[in-house]
């Protein structure tokens, strides 16, 4: 058998009362405009119908009071209506979002993550990255090699950092590894473009054994400071 909720038979049951409603409304409407067109009609003045005539004002003023009546009692369920549909809706929103809470659980199964407090704590097991890993800011105008590390803290909100070559890693500020396997450890303003070359730290440098602006870029090469 299908299942429907109780919601959806409320929300029904509240659409079938509108329509009787809305109905009678439309039926004291056009009594109401069955009286406008009495009133129009010129009263005859012998005594013999002023009886009668008498007795079609207290119907008319009668029925006047029961449409009052019928509005106003419509205007009462038209807000109890209201009522009835907002919290459908706040019951609706609040299931809704439930839902989505319990997609985000079902989604997390499995995961080799689990919080603990305000930490992400990983599973002791290996992971494998194969195109990189960027810690802090991304370099949006860096070309990132594979298989590249990059630790970027960034200077007034942008990064500058950038590991292009591949297996290249790029550490300090504004430093570049260039170069395959090359690596950046450290200073700021350096760059490593020879294969497998590095630099340790020191500023403005370019792969080599120290002093200030100096370059090799040969394959293998290092700085060790300087600048």
């Amino acid at each position: 058998k299908r299942y429907i909720s109780p919601d959806t038979i409320f929300v029904a049951a509240i659409s079938f009362i509108a329509i009787g409603l809305q109905g009678r409304r439309l039926d004291l409407l056009e009594a109401n405009a069955s009286l406008q067109a009495h009133r129009n009609e010129p009263l005859e003045e012998d005594t013999s119908g002023l009886s009668h005539k008498m007795n079609s004002l207290r119907s008319r003023r009668k029925l006047q009071n029961e449409v009052v009546l019928d509005i106003k009692a419509m205007n009462k369920d038209s807000l109890m209506i209201k009522k009835s549909i907002k919290s459908i809706e706040a019951r609706m929103g609040a299931m809704e979002e439930s839902s989505a809470g319990e997609r985000v659980d079902r989604s997390l199964a499995g995961s080799p993550f689990q919080k603990v407090g305000d930490w992400w704590v990983a599973d002791s097991t290996m992971f494998q990255f194969p195109k990189g890993i960027v810690i802090g800011k991304n370099n949006t105008h860096c070309e990132y090699g594979d298989a590249v590390l990059s630790v970027d803290y960034g200077w007034e909100g942008e990064a500058l950092n950038c590991p292009s070559g591949h297996g290249s890693v790029a550490f300090g500020l504004a430093n570049h590894a260039t170069g395959d396997f090359s690596t950046v450890t450290g200073g700021k303003f350096n760059e490593a473009s020879g294969m497998a070359s590095v630099v340790m730290g020191g500023r403005l440098n370019e792969v080599v054994t120290g002093g200030k602006f100096n370059e090799a870029s040969g394959m293998a090469s290092a700085v060790m400071g300087g600048r």
